[in-house]
């Protein structure tokens, strides 16, 4: 699997693109410039690739007859994702994968209007699971203990407005 992450991500403090490697071993974050990150998405071998990301048509994960060998994840806001994915020619030529019926988000700490707007990191599990069949609840309880441990360094008069939720 492949991150691809847009230069501001990674001084974004609420970044969780960085925990993936940590629970899913086979995990590469590519960032730097936007010509960097073509550079080394053109080395990457893209059979049976697909890209993570909900354009117009995109396939639904609940489809078990896709096969997908290698996952490319677009990490930043849905701004960054799009400017991402407009910016690297060859990424317009692979397949996108998302969800019909996304999960409701675990990551109360992120603000956001769509219900639908998952963190990179549950995108990805979700995603995994539904390619590889795999269980993911550990990686789920170890990102609500991460979320946890963000809520917990922050002032008490910040962290009331996450417990009581």
């Amino acid at each position: 699997m492949y991150v691809l992450r847009d230069p501001s991500e990674t001084k974004h403090a609420k970044n969780t693109a960085i925990l993936l490697p940590l629970v899913f071993k086979n995990t590469t974050i590519i960032d730097g410039s936007i010509d960097a990150i073509i550079e080394q998405v053109n080395a990457i071998s893209i059979t049976n690739a697909a890209i993570l990301y909900p354009s117009e048509t995109a396939q639904s994960l609940d489809n078990t007859n896709l096969t997908i060998d290698t996952l490319i994840v677009l990490d930043g806001s849905w701004k960054k994702a799009y400017k991402l994915f407009m910016s690297i020619p060859v990424l317009q030529s692979l397949p996108c994968v998302s969800f019909a019926n996304p999960p409701a988000t675990r990551y109360t700490i992120r603000k956001s209007k769509l219900n639908y707007s998952l963190s990179s990191f549950e995108a990805t599990a979700h995603a995994l699971k539904a390619i590889e069949l795999i269980d993911v609840s550990p990686a789920l309880t170890f990102f609500d203990r991460f979320i946890t441990m963000q809520i917990s360094s922050m002032p008490k008069h910040v962290q009331s407005r996450y417990f009581q939720k």
